[in-house]
């Protein structure tokens, strides 16, 4: 699969009608600010403009990409554990989930991410599990980029763009997996580790979710303990304990224990626990050199193992790699070769070669920078584009930008802002650039 739609590059929204587009600043900042404190640390910007066929292409890589990191868990069972590296231990805590029921639920939430290059949108991960980057926010951005565009935007233009919201998905997905009988009187439980409890996103999430009438909590691991025994008095007897948890947090004891306390109530005729641990095996960033290997697609970015026998490679080509932690989330670990000295990156070699946890070599991808709407319009940034992709369609389009040529990487947890993306039928676009 090769992208058709390059000349279809997404760009900053300008003027129509007359009315400025391009003055985000802090008025449109302060319709976050006014809802969550959080949105100090992970700001907005303004919107990007997408043409459809440039989304119906990001979803075909997404839906093909989690299509065949899904069939190659099944085919080879937990022997593939071993094979991408997880430590005895983790491979003994995981193996008896890789069930076809569990992995199906598994692999319900995904986003992928892709870095927009000259040749257009290139796909650097596959994140699955519970803890989806985008879930709340973007509803929340949606809400704000309505109200701050609606006494510009006319009626006809109006109905020739859409911007998805991940709360429409993630609540349908969440009641066929709650079962028959369940759908309308659906309770969850959201539990976040402790440092994410002050971050917006679980209870932007919590917020609309309740709006969709769906009653939904934030708590954390202490507070949610107490469902099982009724010493809790919060949302009473839930439906589904949906665990925000990435795969590197479980080497907090705590919060394994509290899976596995989890997952033992679900077996015993308790609530079910969306997502199981196992997905992290789904978006673990070498299942990535499986899709480039079945399907051929040039969209994907090649990724190997960093070992011994591939280092003198990376170290003599340093610019054309990036190095990532294969379970690694938020950006942490992420480095690029073509930003860093050479002494720098054989250190970095060698450390994550010396890690008990396997790393990456992935290929570099050369972003396109552009103008972002924000309020400094001189500066120009590199995006990366997550599909949110619930259940099998598109649940929202997350877009991430640093300034570029920064070390930075496309992360909010690293100083990235967000945005998402206006989505205009082909014919249309002209009228937006």
């Amino acid at each position: 699969m090769q992208f058709q739609s390059a000349a279809f590059q997404p760009f900053p929204i300008r003027e129509i009608g007359g009315g400025p587009f391009g003055d985000f600043g802090e008025a449109f900042e302060a319709l976050f600010l006014s809802k969550h404190r959080g949105y100090e640390a992970i700001r907005p910007a303004g919107p990007l403009v997408m043409s459809r066929s440039y989304v119906d292409e990001l979803c075909r890589a997404t839906e093909t990409a989690l299509a065949v990191v899904q069939q190659r868990v099944a085919q080879q069972g937990s022997s593939i554990l071993g094979e991408l590296g997880y430590s005895i231990a983790d491979q003994m805590w995981l193996a008896p989930m890789v069930q076809a029921q569990t992995l199906e639920r598994a692999g319900v939430f995904a986003r992928a991410d892709f870095v927009m290059g000259v040749d257009g949108p290139r796909l650097v991960e596959l994140n699955v599990g519970p803890t989806i980057g985008g879930i709340g926010t973007l509803d929340r951005y949606c809400d704000a980029l309505t109200e701050y565009l609606r006494p510009t935007l006319h009626e006809p233009l109006a109905r020739a763009i859409s911007m998805p919201r991940p709360v429409q998905s993630w609540s349908r997905a969440l009641k066929r997996l709650a079962g028959s009988g369940q759908e309308d009187s659906l309770r969850i439980a959201l539990v976040v580790a402790d440092e994410e409890y002050e971050v917006p996103h679980p209870h932007e999430a919590a917020l609309f979710l309740n709006r969709a009438q769906i009653s939904a909590e934030v708590m954390t691991v202490d507070v949610a303990k107490g469902l099982i025994s009724g010493e809790s008095n919060r949302l009473l007897s839930p439906n589904i304990i949906y665990g925000c948890f990435t795969f590197d947090q479980f080497a907090n004891p705590r919060y394994r224990a509290f899976v596995e306390r989890m997952l033992e109530w679900q077996a015993s005729g308790g609530p079910l626990y969306m997502s199981p641990p196992i997905c992290t095996v789904l978006g673990n960033k070498e299942m990535l050199s499986f899709c480039s290997r079945l399907t051929g697609a040039l969209s994907v970015a090649r990724t190997v193992r960093l070992s011994p026998n591939n280092q003198p490679k990376a170290i003599s080509n340093k610019d054309g790699f990036v190095l990532k932690p294969a379970s690694g989330y938020g950006g942490n670990g992420v480095v690029i070769g073509a930003r860093c000295s050479l002494a720098q990156w054989e250190q970095s070699l060698n450390r994550a070669l010396l890690s008990d946890r396997p790393h990456v070599l992935q290929d570099y991808v050369s972003p396109v920078d552009i103008v972002v709407p924000t309020g400094d319009r001189n500066t120009r940034y590199e995006v990366g584009i997550g599909c949110l992709w619930f259940d099998g369609s598109l649940a929202g389009i997350l877009l991430r930008h640093v300034p570029s040529g920064s070390d930075a990487t496309t992360n909010c947890s690293q100083g990235a802002t967000f945005s998402s993306a206006i989505v205009v039928d082909d014919h249309l676009l002209e009228i937006f650039r």
